[in-house]
Parts: structure tokens; sequence; C-alpha cells
């Protein structure tokens, strides 16, 4: 059917109508684009459809530096010019915050600030995923697809910093030389890499299996000049993505970066910011909000906080400059040894770390002077929720990767009635893609 795409969605979709006014999204599509479009899955309210040609191109499309992006996953929006991007991030924030926080408009269009844009659209990630091809008979890395589709080879990936954009390339070479055309002893390969240390991690991901460590290990590292080669040992289904065991194949066995002042180490499990300079711009955002003072001034340190979800140390830090004492919490394992790493490599010491699940482990302290959580996309619980509320805690800062949770956490919150919302502030990490960083701070009800 022949459609004119109208606007962005909160997903990789834009959104059109057809002559009877069903909502179609259309995957990979341009606002105020004519296409040719094809269905291929229908439900009773909409349709889902596919690009098969762009009958005429709107004024907010452009070209992308990558010639998969109208298919490949990785970078939905890649043909949308970059204002029109912040502007629906944005909208998009906004929009979870009337329909699932119950806020009204006007008090929405107070509470959020203008999106921070990245500095650069492209070469902004410090890590990428690739998947196999399993039914192919010779080997192929790539990644998942926009749908219909559930495949394609990538052998350049311009969202990594350009001096590793070839990296896929060289690794699928390197893979296909070591194991063997048809062999696949892993799920997926996780490549990390910094333009700031010039360290390169690749990780191997799967199930126990035979393999020839030596030889993988020797031909990725005389390919790539990666700083570290591990293997990551996974258990159950892959979804899931826990780790029995971490084999170091060569290098160093961790992936190093500089946030700011910080020089941090990261084990393959461990989670890290993907997006390094803008973790440091909401860093920045977070510390001086807190510290209640503009950038120009200094605060000594003041108070207690707690960073629950704390990670490998990314907001731990800075809280450690900003408060006397810092109660962090992570549940991984992974996580827990690169922060204790991590202090000792940075000479912090004002933080206190616990591994344990957030709610469990929820810090015995009496009236912190703040909490800080950075959950996964799920958001938080209703008892951690609740323990936040009843902490005291004079003010509460939720950073999230997923503003439809966001939201829905700050109507329970509302129901309790301990905290307020001061402001919100969203944050492209996620340049070319439907998703957007928020941080909000609250204050506490008298």
């Amino acid at each position: 059917m022949k459609l004119t795409i109208e606007k962005l969605s909160f997903g990789p979709a834009a959104i059109a109508h057809d002559e009877s006014g069903r909502v179609i999204f259309v995957d990979g599509a341009v606002p105020d684009d004519t296409v040719e479009a094809e269905i291929y899955k229908e439900e009773k309210r909409c349709a889902f459809a596919s690009v098969k040609e762009i009958l005429e191109k709107g004024p907010h499309h452009v070209s992308a530096p990558c010639p998969l992006v109208d298919i490949c996953g990785g970078c939905p929006w890649g043909n949308v010019v970059h204002e029109m991007q912040l502007q629906t991030k944005e909208q998009n924030v906004k929009d979870a915050l009337i329909k699932n926080a119950h806020l009204d408009p006007a008090v929405v269009d107070e509470l959020v600030a203008p999106i921070t844009a990245s500095k650069d659209p492209w070469g902004y990630r410090n890590k990428i995923e690739l998947t196999f091809n399993r039914g192919a008979k010779k080997l192929q890395l790539g990644m998942h697809t926009l749908p219909p589709q559930n495949f394609v080879e990538v052998p350049q990936c311009p969202l990594l910093p350009k001096p590793y954009q070839d990296l896929p390339h060289k690794i699928r070479g390197a893979l296909a030389y070591a194991l063997g055309a048809e062999e696949r002893p892993f799920h997926r390969i996780g490549i990390r890499a910094s333009a700031r240390t010039n360290n390169v991690e690749i990780s191997l991901w799967g199930p126990p299996s035979p393999l020839n460590r030596n030889r993988v290990a020797q031909t990725l590292a005389d390919a790539t000049s990666a700083t570290s080669i591990v293997r990551c040992l996974t258990k159950g289904t892959d979804k899931k993505r826990l780790v029995s065991k971490l084999e170091v194949l060569a290098g160093k066995g961790f992936w190093e970066e500089a946030f700011g002042p910080y020089r941090m180490r990261f084990s393959a499990p461990s989670f890290a910011q993907a997006n390094t300079e803008g973790a440091e711009k909401l860093i920045q955002t977070l510390t001086h909000t807190l510290a209640g003072a503009p950038s120009s001034e200094e605060v000594p340190p003041n108070g207690t906080a707690f960073d629950l979800y704390a990670g490998a140390g990314t907001f731990s830090f800075p809280l450690a400059a900003t408060f006397e004492e810092v109660e962090a919490v992570e549940s991984s394992s992974y996580a827990v040894r690169d922060l204790r790493r991590n202090t000792k490599i940075n000479g912090v010491e004002n933080v206190f770390i616990t591994g344990g699940d957030a709610t469990k482990e929820f810090p015995d302290l009496a009236a912190p002077d703040c909490i800080l959580v950075d959950p996964p996309r799920s958001g938080l619980t209703q008892n951690l929720i609740e323990k936040i509320s009843d902490s005291g805690a004079s003010t509460f800062t939720y950073i999230s990767c997923n503003p439809q949770t966001l939201a829905r956490d700050m109507a329970r919150l509302a129901e309790i009635n301990a905290y307020r919302p001061t402001s919100v502030h969203p944050f492209e990490m996620f340049a070319q893609t439907y998703h957007a960083e928020t941080i909000a701070f609250f204050s506490r009800n008298s």
C-alpha cells in the first residue's frame, strides 16, 4: 500500500494511517516520506509494515553513513534528521509522564528540561554486540534486523569510534579462520572499544563447549590488536545472560575507560554506560543538582548517599565527591569486584560496598541525605519504592533508560506521597534510536 509517514513513535517504527484510518507502524520509515509498504503482521486495531520502496523523500530524510540503516536494528532512526530525533525523544518523555505518571501537561512542561544532545550522533558507542547467522553455511556475524527479516551481516559499524568501526569484519575473518566455516560455539560476540584509553575487549559469549582457546585467542589478537579477549561461559537461556565462569584468553581480562577524572575497569559481564561522553554530561547534571550549586562553585562533601544498582561505580564516585559517605549496593558479583577494584584505582575511600539485591540489602541507616537508583529497563519493584519512601531521605534521584517505567514508578511514588518531582532531564545517550536516558530529581514532602 502507498502511505505517507506522519511521525516517529516510541519504538523503531514510524506511524502512518491507511485509507480506513487504521494505524500502521512502519519500520525504518521517516516522517513526511511517501512509501510503498508491505504489511507483515496484522492485529485488530493496527498493522505492522516494512518499506518496500521510497516513492518520495520528505524534508526530514537524510543519508546515513551506514548502508544497512533501513534494515539493521542497531540504528532504526539513522535516516531521520538529528533535530527531529531530539524533539521526538523529548516529547516521548513528556508523553510518558502525562500518560503513565498522570501529570498535568502544564506541570510536565515545567518539569522537563530541554534534552541534552550527543556531541556526535555517530561514532559515540563504546560497545556493540554481534550475533551469528545460524542458518548460513559459512560463518556470518551481524545484528538482528527490523522485522520481518532476522539477520543482516555487518562488516562495519559507524556507531563505534572511527578507529574501530571495521572491527566486526576483522573479528568475522579471524573466527572463520580459527573455528572453521560451520562452527558456531558462541551465542554472540561483544565488542568494547575506547577512543580515550585505546582499550579494546572482545568477549565471546556461549555455553561450555570444546574450544581451541590458544588458536582463537591468537588469531583474534593478531587481527584486532585487542587489549583483552575473554570467554563468558553462560548457563540457562542466552536472554538471561547468566555467567557461570569468565575465562581470560588473552590480554588484561578487563576493559578500561575514562569517565571524567576517574579511570574505570569493567569485566565483560559488568554494565557500563555505552555513551561515555553522554554519561559525563549526565554526571555533571547529577552532581551540580545535588550540590545545589552552579558548575563554577565547589561544595565540600556532606551527608550520606545510597547508590542502588551501583554497577562498577560510574555514579558512586561522583556521589563520593559530593557526600561524606556512599553506601553502594550491587547484585552482580562481577560488578561488585569491579567496584572494589575501581575504588582502589581511583583512591576513593568513602564508598562502602554491599553485594546483593537492592531491596533485600537496602542499607540499614536512618534518613540518608540522598538515594540514587539506576535500575534496569523494568524499573523498580513496589517493595523497593516503599523502602525508599520510608527511608526518610531528603532527596531521591532516579536514572532511567526507559521513560515508560520511570513514569509508572513516579505514579507509585505519588500514591505514597513521600516525594514530589522537582525536575526531569532527558539525555540523548543513544542517537539514531528511539531510546532516551532520563534523570529525575525528587524532594521529600514535609
